[in-house]
């Protein structure tokens, strides 16, 4: 989720404007470039792309990548 911006105007029209404006956690929205930053360090280190679908395969692969 995107924050609304701060505008000059004071009502804020839209239904579900209106409920992300109520609902938005900041906290939790400044947390997604700490987890965008992880998934960019794995990516550089591991290549963009991995072909195992499974989870244990994935991690199989990662550590003979090591």
């Amino acid at each position: 989720m995107i924050p609304i911006r701060d505008r000059k105007r004071k009502r804020i029209s839209g239904y579900y404007r209106r409920q992300n404006l109520a609902e938005f956690n900041e906290e939790i929205y400044r947390q997604s470039n700490l987890v965008e930053t992880v998934f960019s360090v794995l990516k550089r280190r591991f290549g963009e792309s991995l072909k195992a679908r499974r989870y244990p395969y994935q991690v199989k692969k990662i550590n003979k990548k090591n």
